[in-house]
């Protein structure tokens, strides 16, 4: 969504909203699973990664205007 944005291409929102839909399947009511072999929704730090990122493409792409 970053790198469309920087090219002014207007797929950028799109982009943002298939991650924070990707962000929330992967992981539901924001759970954190214990990383075990049969447990899709990562580690922790997989949670905390996911955020930081979609937080900072969000700022970049959608600033709040004051």
């Amino acid at each position: 969504a970053m790198a469309e944005h920087r090219l002014n291409s207007a797929d950028a929102g799109a982009d943002m909203d298939a991650a924070r839909d990707i962000i929330d399947t992967r992981f539901p009511n924001h759970t954190i699973g214990a990383g075990i072999p049969d447990d899709t929704s990562g580690f922790w730090n997989d949670w905390i990664t996911a955020r930081l990122l979609y937080q900072e493409a969000e700022r970049e792409v959608r600033p709040r205007t004051q």
